[in-house]
């Protein structure tokens, strides 16, 4: 869920670069050097607007940064917003966990 609307901000959001080069959307998902976290980026190209855009930016107070936050402490990570000139930059670095079975027998978060 925090990937899906964390995707959908980056799509509502990206802009043309003020160079002229083609809009961009970068998903990663990282295993990061001690092993145990993950860090998850999403990052899209700002400039001239691609799709219509409302008075809400991205990183501010609607809903969908609500459920992103939300998100973010159901999987007790962090997040970090990163913007600049040229991109905007959403980064979340959170625990992996391993899954084990259920009594019914199903794969479950541990």
């Amino acid at each position: 869920m925090l990937s899906a609307e964390a995707l959908t901000n980056a799509v509502k959001y990206v802009g043309r670069p003020a160079d002229g080069s083609d809009p961009r959307i970068c998903v990663s998902l990282v295993r990061l050097d001690d092993g145990d976290r993950l860090r998850l980026r999403i990052a899209n190209t700002k400039g001239a607007p691609v799709t219509v855009q409302n008075e809400e930016g991205p990183g501010t107070s609607g809903l969908g940064s609500r459920l992103m936050k939300a998100f973010v402490m159901q999987i007790e990570g962090e997040a970090e917003v990163v913007e600049d000139e040229g991109q905007y930059l959403y980064d979340v670095v959170f625990s992996r966990r391993e899954f084990a079975r259920d009594a019914e027998g199903r794969r479950a978060a541990a």
